[in-house]
């Protein structure tokens, strides 16, 4: 008899399951009972229907069968699967995984192995499967052929990859985490992080296993421990907690309920806080001294503010710049806004000064500039005109609405949103003088009692400047009466200063040389003369600048023949006042443009002036060169120098630095600058005390 062989399938869509024969069918049977035919069916079936996936292999990897769930978990369509092998679509990094245990099972030491390793779709996916390996033997106990179970563990592997991932994730969380964490169940702690284990001063080890309550510091600390765990509270709260070292330190800790291993735990949250309260302790210990040098420095501040506004009030006699410049001052230091109001020489109010922290509140303000005489008359700030001052430590919305004369003041009122407000009356000999007002808004802030006196003493500094700038304008509009008078009486006396002059020459020519006191008397009138000729000549240029009328006649004259002119001319008056004279000029000057005459007054009344001042021995220097602007002239001396207070002024008309100097009135200066700059020219000084000084003018240069 022939023994039987497992069929072999004419295409790898009909293998059926291989059946190992048993002792007593070694050949094959003329045949077979339709029981048997029945049974066969159905477990071909079964194994073709299974879910899970199944295979057998010969004893060196081929194929013989595989059911559909084997293909779909591969991903491969089942004849492809057939002409391969199952090494040739494993992951490349997997090879390796089974080869001992394949070869154990081949060689009959081992009846099956199980193995979880990646395979490769078709469409190139990465599956992961387990497959189980057992050896099937024939009826003589010789290994026959292996089959497979397989089974997709795909998703429980990405399961166990993300568990793996969180898990890392949270190591390192809690390693790294400053707050010691520590995890509880009923008080006996499971876990600790390396921040609780040293913020304590144990071991992991130790720390396991031990009831919270015993590191608690005392029967308070615990009682209120058990009352937010049994309210189930997750706000943070304070505890006093013993280290191991017997250190006593204070802990802000918050509890949340959680689930670990499926058990209800606690997970805490603790920050030593230790430092901090020691810190709010000191800070309560030492708030009498915070508040004192609060105190001194919010008076240092003001101190500060009250001396810029003094010099800020003091600096100008233009009262109106001065208070605008002052509103500005008070923002933000004083107010988040400020108004100025000055009461007219026609009992009219205008409002001088406005500023505002935002600038579109400085918009508003402006809109209810127009009601400055509104407020005077109605409303809450017709006491201030009154001379009472306001004081509102809250402003009331009934407030705005109080002497509002129609619905736009009203409007913009409320659009300042005023919520505290002092204003106080410029008073000055009994006269009011104007209103500043100063208010909080935006910031929130709220004025005090001490704020009104500070304010009161601003406005009697500003009401002062106000006075003093008003005193001031009136002196100079005396002075104009006196130039104005002194200009008239000047031209009046041109003419019979003129015949006092020639007859003076005269009679010098008529007296006899021997009669040397007559002739010296002449001399000296003839020389008091020239000095009134001077000055009136001075004060008629100064009229002439005042009314515009001074007029110069440039013309291109050598910058070599002006120097030289003017030191010739004034040389004989340096010589006798005991003084050097120097004078250079760069060469290769174009040639200035210039009235000859007029810059020649220019140049004799800054020597004059250097003469002047500078003491015997010293000495005076003419020197010209070019300038980006033209021709730059210096006039240097060796003398004093010039306070820098007075330097503001030294061109000022009738201005002297000593008023007991009577060696001129204080117009040489003045004029100069005025020739100077009806050439179109600029004229400076420079000078530092007991360095001697230095005055430039330029003038163009011709073409």
């Amino acid at each position: 008899m022939q023994r039987e062989r497992n069929p072999a399938p004419t295409d790898g869509a009909g293998i059926a399951p291989v059946l190992a024969p048993g002792p007593t069918s070694g050949f094959l049977t003329p045949f077979v009972e339709p029981e048997v035919l029945a049974a066969r069916e159905r477990f071909a079936t079964t194994c073709e229907q299974a879910p899970i996936g199944i295979a057998h292999q010969t004893l060196d990897g081929r194929w013989l069968w595989v059911n559909q769930r084997f293909c779909e978990v591969l991903g491969w369509p089942r004849g492809e699967l057939l002409a391969t092998t199952l090494e040739r679509i494993s992951h490349p990094d997997d090879l390796a995984a089974n080869g001992e245990f394949a070869e154990s099972v081949r060689a009959g030491s081992r009846a099956e192995y199980t193995i979880e390793r990646r395979y490769v779709r078709k469409d190139s996916g990465v599956v992961w499967a387990s497959r189980t390996v057992s050896l099937v033997r024939d009826g003589f106990g010789q290994p026959a052929y292996l089959v497979s179970f397989l089974h997709d563990v795909t998703d429980r592997k990405r399961v166990e990859s993300d568990l793996r991932d969180s898990e890392t994730r949270y190591r390192q969380l809690n390693q790294a985490a400053l707050e010691g964490i520590f995890i509880h169940e009923r008080g006996t702690i499971v876990d600790a992080n390396p921040a609780f284990q040293r913020m304590l001063g144990y071991e992991l080890e130790e720390l396991r296993g031990k009831n919270v309550f015993s590191l608690l510091a005392s029967a308070e600390t615990r009682t209120l421990v058990e009352r937010y765990v049994a309210e189930g509270r997750t706000d943070p709260y304070e505890v006093q907690v013993r280290r191991r070292d017997g250190e006593t330190i204070t802990a802000e800790i918050t509890g949340r309920p959680t689930v670990c291993f499926g058990r209800e735990m606690r997970v805490v949250v603790t920050r030593d806080i230790t430092a901090r309260k020691r810190a709010e302790l000191q800070a309560v210990e030492l708030a009498r001294e915070s508040e004192a040098r609060a105190a001194a420095e919010r008076a240092g501040r003001r101190a500060a503010f009250l001396a810029e506004a003094s010099r800020l009030l003091g600096a100008s006699f233009d009262y109106q710049t001065t208070l605008a410049t002052l509103a500005r001052l008070s923002v933000p230091e004083m107010a988040d806004f400020c108004m100025v109001d000055v009461v007219e020489a026609d009992d009219t109010v205008k409002r001088i000064g406005l500023a505002h922290v935002d600038p579109a509140g400085e918009e508003i303000l402006r809109g209810l500039a127009a009601y400055a005489q509104v407020d005077r008359h109605l409303g809450p700030f017709h006491p201030v005109f009154e001379g009472e001052a306001l004081f509102l430590a809250d402003v009331r919305d009934e407030l705005l609405t109080l002497g509002a004369s129609d619905e736009e003041q009203l409007r913009l009122r409320r659009q300042l949103a005023p919520r505290s407000c002092i204003s106080v009356p410029l008073t000055s000999s009994n006269r009011v003088l104007g209103v500043l007002t100063l208010v909080h808004s935006v910031s929130g802030r709220r004025y005090e009692q001490d704020d009104l006196d500070f304010a009161a003493t601003i406005a009697r500094r500003a009401a002062l400047a106000i006075e003093n700038a008003r005193l001031f304008d009136a002196a100079q509009r005396a002075t104009r009466a006196r130039d104005e008078m002194l200009g008239i009486v000047a031209h009046d006396l041109r003419n019979p200063l003129g015949t006092i002059h020639l007859a003076a020459q005269f009679l010098e020519e008529l007296v006899p040389a021997d009669q040397s006191i007559a002739r010296k008397q002449l001399a000296t009138l003839r020389r008091a003369s020239d000095r009134m000729k001077r000055l009136i000549d001075d004060l008629l240029d100064v009229k002439r600048v005042e009314a515009g009328t001074l007029t110069v006649t440039p013309r291109p004259e050598p910058v070599a023949g002006l120097v030289e002119d003017a030191v010739s001319m004034l040389d004989p008056l340096a010589a006798a006042a005991g003084l050097v004279t120097e004078w250079s000029v760069e060469p290769d000057l174009p040639p200035a443009l210039v009235d000859p005459q007029r810059i020649q007054q220019t140049i004799s009344n800054l020597v004059g002036n250097a003469i002047k001042f500078t003491p015997r021995g010293g000495t005076i220097a003419l020197r010209a060169r070019r300038a980006s602007d033209g021709i730059c002239f210096e006039v240097a001396d060796s003398g004093p120098g010039i306070p820098p207070d007075e330097l503001p002024h030294i061109f000022g008309r009738f201005w002297q630095g000593d008023r007991g100097d009577r060696r001129g009135i204080g117009l040489g200066l003045a004029i100069a600058r005025a020739i100077v700059e009806a050439h179109k020219g600029r004229i400076w000084v420079e000078s530092r005390v007991g360095e001697g000084s230095r005055f430039y003018f330029t003038t163009p240069a011709a073409r």
